[in-house]
């Protein structure tokens, strides 16, 4: 007879309110990684978890006892944790780069150089990926391109990029 885990996570691959449930059963797990995603926030951060949550579930493919499955879960949450933190150490160094500006030829796209100041002032107090986004975005990248160099999805851009209009 199977354990209560292994038929849930057979039948969440079908069912998103077993899904849910799984969710809710994994949220420690889950919000334990988001919490260490300091350079993202919060709610990005678990956002991220959740996906890799996702991925984890719909790519097992048996299911033999509880430990197994918890297992392969918490190894395929903290291989996508080590993964965005991966990212965030190589992009680390663009970040930390003043002349960005320059460098992308803003001065000659924008006539409104204070504006495009004022911008930068603004997101010093956010979360570096703000500014990461909004340059990449100046630069012409799309949210696709701007979430590969990134290393997040392009949802995850798309509402980085409404909070950055809302200033």
């Amino acid at each position: 007879m199977e354990n209560h885990l292994c038929v849930l996570l057979r039948e969440a691959k079908y069912d998103p309110k077993k899904m849910e449930q799984l969710i809710s059963l994994f949220s420690p797990l889950i919000k334990k990684y988001a919490g260490k995603l300091f350079y993202m926030d919060a709610e990005d951060a678990e956002q991220e978890m959740k996906l890799a949550f996702l991925i984890a579930v719909h790519s097992m493919s048996y299911y033999n006892s509880e430990v197994e499955c918890v297992s392969y879960i918490r190894n395929g949450l903290y291989r996508r944790f080590c993964a965005l933190c991966r990212g965030n150490y190589q992009n680390s160094e663009e970040a930390t780069e003043d002349a960005k500006l320059c460098e992308y030829g803003f001065t000659k796209k924008y006539d409104d150089v204070e504006t495009l100041f004022d911008y930068e002032m603004l997101l010093t107090n956010k979360p570096i990926v703000y500014s990461r986004i909004f340059r990449l975005l100046l630069a012409g990248y799309s949210d696709k391109e701007i979430g590969e160099i990134l290393h997040c999805s392009k949802q995850y851009v798309n509402r980085i990029k409404k909070k950055i209009k809302a200033f």
